[in-house]
């Protein structure tokens, strides 16, 4: 892999990594520096499968705002959604509009695995569905500030679509989340491959193209936890997990939200949309594959699921989605609404425990927000900032707080910790050639796990669990530990 004729930006909230492959620089935001950090990281060649190793300099700073390098504005930049699906503390999809003179949203949904973060499986309907509201509000948001801007959403192989898309609109900047899990890195090598091939066979254009891709799906950065752990390798247990969380600075402060600032959202010019719909056709022409470009307001979710994603009796698998007593609808107003009533039961937020609450009862019995941060729709530091000021509220916290694991931040801590095992535990999503996995023998009895997927086990509350989960698309923690332990720890069907 060659990027020597660009540079690769990899921005944090409190960190900027403003690098190439072979030499640090600092940053052009004005920063508040408390120690800087050497360390390498690797970027995987998936064509050679060889490891390239470069040093960044990690700059810790207060700065909430990052500028394009000269402070010179992209004349037309690229924004990739894929979490993050929010206007407010959206780090990335904010230093795009900031920094761009033009900017185009772009959503791109591989159909042979849609919304999945495992290679080879697809999103159930539900989430699937959740995702496509998300991204619908999102659309709705940007053309109420810019009726010149949408979110354009593609249809087609990212590593197809992408490098081509920056290559025939001209684009000089793509900005990005980062994910932490192991396969969306891996995927994401691939993109960046191609985008990096389009460069090193001349491409004026490609040259000119910057990546910035930003850490802020979690509380800190990953390589921040792996800095603080012996030889960079995860704790084994959540218990020196939180050792490590405890001893970090704390947790950033949100940025601004772009819904509070009106101006700030590039327009896209007509011209620039109806290249798109070239772009389309002399991509199919060119490469004799499809990519579909369609148009989320003209079209729902039930339609975009079944004519051009191949899912099946959409609206009938949807319509059981609220008995849980929450609907779960995406979006980021459903979620920032339903974290405000939560943050308003002081009481319940100051003695959560989450062992403590019912797998069995009628209406969700925890936040119901692990959807909506899992997604991006809700900020984890919005989230985290708010419970502070909650606990901050309470008269005799001594005695009341609940402590983590078991308090919310304490459940804020453990995503934390897992995504760090999915960031550096290759394989993490799998068990052959996972480092950290028990290598077991399983059976191999398709219809058994068909009847455990479909509530067909014969036992009572396993088959409830399961039927619920199916039915919407949520079942609470110690549900999903039962279920879980049902199917793999023995004597799932003893004779």
């Amino acid at each position: 892999m060659h990027f020597t004729t660009k540079t690769i930006i990899l921005f944090t909230t409190i960190f900027n990594f403003n690098t190439t492959l072979f030499w640090s620089t600092t940053g052009s935001a004005v920063t508040t520096f408390a120690h800087n950090r050497l360390y390498s990281v690797g970027i995987r060649n998936t064509k050679t499968s060889s490891i390239l190793q470069r040093s960044i300099t990690a700059l810790y700073t207060t700065t909430t705002m990052s500028s394009s390098p000269n402070n010179k504005k992209h004349n037309l930049a690229i924004h990739w959604f894929r979490n993050g699906l929010r206007f407010h503390d959206n780090r990335p999809f904010y230093d795009a509009c900031s920094n761009s003179k033009h900017l185009l949203p772009v959503y791109i949904i591989d159909p042979s695995e849609p919304f999945s973060q495992t290679l080879g499986r697809r999103a159930g309907i539900i989430r699937a569905n959740f995702i496509l509201e998300s991204m619908k509000e999102i659309n709705t948001k940007l053309r109420a500030l810019d009726q010149e801007s949408r979110l354009f959403v593609f249809i087609g192989k990212p590593k197809d679509v992408l490098p081509k898309l920056i290559r025939e609109m001209n684009v000089e900047a793509l900005y990005y989340e980062r994910d932490t899990a192991y396969p969306v890195k891996k995927a994401d090598s691939i993109v960046l491959d191609e985008i990096s091939n389009f460069s090193t066979t001349g491409d004026a254009k490609m040259m000119n193209c910057s990546i910035y891709g930003y850490d802020s799906h979690t509380l800190f950065p990953m390589e921040v936890y792996l800095a603080k752990c012996k030889d960079n390798v995860a704790p084994s247990s959540y218990g020196a997990f939180t050792k490590i969380f405890q001893k970090l600075e704390p947790v950033p402060a949100e940025i601004e939200s772009i819904a509070h600032n009106t101006d700030i959202i590039p327009s896209l010019p007509q011209s620039w949309s109806s290249k798109l719909d070239t772009f389309v056709d002399q991509f199919a022409s060119d490469n004799g594959m499809s990519v579909k470009l369609i148009d989320l307001e003209s079209m729902s979710t039930t339609d975009i699921l079944e004519i051009h994603l191949g899912y099946t009796d959409v609206k009938t698998k949807l319509s059981t989605r609220e008995k849980g007593g929450l609907s779960f609808r995406g979006g980021e107003d459903v979620g920032l609404n339903l974290m405000d009533i939560m943050c308003n039961r002081s009481q319940w937020i100051w003695t959560f425990e989450k062992p403590m609450t019912k797998p069995n009862a009628l209406t969700v019995d925890t936040t119901g927000l692990s959807p909506y941060i899992k997604h991006g729709c809700v900020s984890p530091r919005t989230f985290y900032h708010k419970l502070s000021k909650v606990y901050a509220e309470c008269p005799t916290p001594t005695k009341t707080l609940s402590k983590p694991p078991v308090s919310l931040h304490g459940q804020l801590m453990w995503r934390e910790y897992n995504n760090l095992m999915g960031y550096s535990v290759p394989n993490f999503d799998v068990m052959e050639g996972n480092p950290v996995a028990r290598q077991i023998p399983w059976d191999d009895d398709p219809k058994l796990l068909e009847a455990w997927k479909n509530a067909q086990t014969g036992y009572p509350y396993i088959d409830a669990v399961m039927t619920q989960l199916n039915e919407t698309g949520w079942i609470h923690h110690l549900a999903r530990h039962s279920a879980a332990c049902f199917l793999t720890r023995g004597g799932t069907y003893k004779q």
